[in-house]
């Protein structure tokens, strides 16, 4: 009870330390915010600023007749419009350029008569391409005439021309930017660049990759996850790496990855958007994903540590003959076991728990003390044993030998006032009407006509996963003969990239009929070389 004690507060722990960094993250999200909108503002303040000291200024412009001149006030160019945020926005010829909805950024440019606006989300960005205005331009000192109308943004009067609204009035024509413009497009292009590089390092995101994590590729199915999950979890263990200051940190991004690459919806979450589109979800203990392959109580390793109490009682361990082929041995495979668990659950009432020997001392007089030894006993809830059903995986690894045990800790015998034994799957290798099993190595016999011993033959094998093995002689076979094919055998447990061989031993089936005389004379003359020969044929 203590041990799982220590799990849950480990557990409270942990979620509170993934608590405060998420708030960490969101606290230092809103200062950047603040800064960027800080930021837009004394933009938006400098362009008000410089729209008034342009008010000031005049153009002069030369009259007729009476040799004077007039000063007539020009108003400033009408700002582009603004399209709002999260709208899709026109770009420049008519695409858009569009990824994804998120918080919005207030950020823009001038880039090449357009101005850029971006939204850039958690695991994506949005870039909008907006047509800028057209600069003035008229025909100096020509009156409005019957197409002009007051413009989008101004009082001013324009005129449709070209495409465009133009002002009347204003002295440079539409063909001629500014040399403010003329300045502003290098830049531009610049701003561009930085904005592309900040909306792929949006995009592309940090965060863990759990294919890599696993030893996977991004095509493994469910099964090569789950069979790559255990491999690693029994050499990531902490328990196995006690000097390993990482190996919590690598066991918990062990256990995250297979949590979500297990999972098909967040599976493909995480595909779409990365480990940044997970942070909302909930994500489980990993001790239950290792609890789920090794049992309740995880697969420790340099002995159980609830072994370390002696005083603490413990249930029968229990051991299960779990029946296996031999095409399973050679492939690999994953059997689920289901079975009725007995499992203490509260009831009414108390009872007697944890009785245990005490010495009691007591005095009888002055300098006169009693000595005596009791049994003393702790008052518990009552409790009861239900049948749960269970559902435990175990896996069948390549080349596993007979006589290995898998266990499953905390999965034996209940103990009412302790904790529960374990229970054990002690592999039997089924016999192999083909295929004989020696080591590594794997054994069949394969028979043979006499006409096949003496001129030769080929022929495929089946093997146990169903594949072909080409065997050829061109030359006599003896009977008992045996033909070596190496790399074909089993795997080898601890190494499955090592295999053993196969070896095929011939036997050769002799007619069952007496020959006559006329085909043993045959045979006589076929086998004799040269000088004359005697040959004995015992059939």
């Amino acid at each position: 009870m203590e041990g799982k004690r220590r799990k849950e507060r480990k557990r409270r722990k942990g979620r509170e330390e993934g608590r405060k960094e998420r708030e960490g993250r969101k606290e230092k999200e809103g200062k950047r915010r603040k800064g960027r909108e800080k930021e837009g503002k004394k933009e938006e303040e400098g362009k008000r600023r410089k729209e008034k000291e342009s008010k000031g200024g005049g153009e002069e412009e030369g009259g007729g007749g009476g040799g004077g001149s007039r000063r007539r006030q020009v108003p400033p160019p009408p700002p582009p419009p603004r399209a709002p945020i999260g709208r899709p926005a026109g770009a420049i010829g008519g695409r858009r350029l569009a990824g994804g909805v998120g918080r919005a950024v207030k950020c823009s440019a001038a880039i090449g008569g357009a101005r850029v606006t971006c939204r850039a989300p958690i695991g994506g960005a949005r870039l909008s391409l907006l047509p800028r205005p057209p600069p003035p331009s008229s025909a100096g000192g020509r009156p409005p005439g019957p197409g002009a109308k007051p413009c989008a943004l101004r009082s001013a009067p324009c005129a449709l021309h070209g495409g465009g609204w133009e002002r009347l009035g204003a002295e440079r024509s539409r063909a001629e930017p500014s040399r403010a413009e003329r300045n502003m497009a290098p830049h531009g292009l610049g701003a561009l660049a930085l904005l592309l590089l900040y909306l792929v390092g949006a995009v592309g995101g940090g965060g863990r990759d759990f294919y890599k994590i696993l030893g996977v590729p991004r095509s493994a199915s469910v099964k090569d996850i789950k069979k790559a999950y255990r491999k690693l979890a029994l050499q990531l263990h902490p328990d196995r790496n006690p000097d390993d200051p990482r190996a919590q940190e690598k066991f918990q991004d062990l256990g995250a990855a297979y949590e979500v690459l297990s999972d098909e919806e967040k599976r493909k979450q995480y595909d779409d958007y990365g480990e940044e589109g997970l942070k909302d979800g909930h994500q489980g203990s990993h001790g239950d994903i290792f609890s789920h392959f090794f049992g309740d109580f995880g697969f420790m390793f340099g002995g159980n540590p609830r072994q370390q109490d002696r005083n603490i009682p413990r249930g029968s361990d229990i051991i299960v003959d779990l029946e296996v082929t031999l095409e399973e041995v050679y492939s690999g495979n994953f059997v689920e076991v289901v079975r009725n668990k007995p499992v203490a659950r509260q009831a009414p009432g108390k009872r007697k728990c944890n009785c245990r020997q005490e010495m009691r001392t007591t005095q009888l007089g002055p300098g006169r003390f009693q000595m005596t030894q009791e049994v003393v006993c702790d008052e518990c809830p009552n409790v009861k044993l239900v049948n749960e059903e269970r559902t435990l995986e175990v896996e069948i690894e390549p080349g596993v030998r007979d006589g290995m045990e898998y266990p499953f800790i905390g999965e034996g015998e209940p103990h009412v006032d302790g904790e529960p034994g374990d229970l054990r799957f002690r592999i039997k290798v089924l016999k192999h009407p083909v295929f004989e099993r020696r080591g590594d190595d794997l054994y069949t016999n394969v028979t043979i006509s006499l006409v096949e011993a003496l001129i030769g033959f080929e022929m495929d094998v089946a093997h146990l996963d169903g594949h072909k093995v080409h065997v050829a002689r061109d030359k006599i076979t003896k009977p008992g003969a045996k033909l070596w094919k190496k790399g074909e055998g089993l795997p080898n447990f601890d190494n499955n990239n090592i295999k053993g061989s196969l070896i095929i031993t011939f036997d050769v089936d002799f007619p069952k009929e007496q020959l006559t005389e006329e085909q043993r004379e045959g045979i006589k003359q076929l086998l004799r070389q040269g000088s004359v020969q005697k040959m004995f044929v015992v059939f």
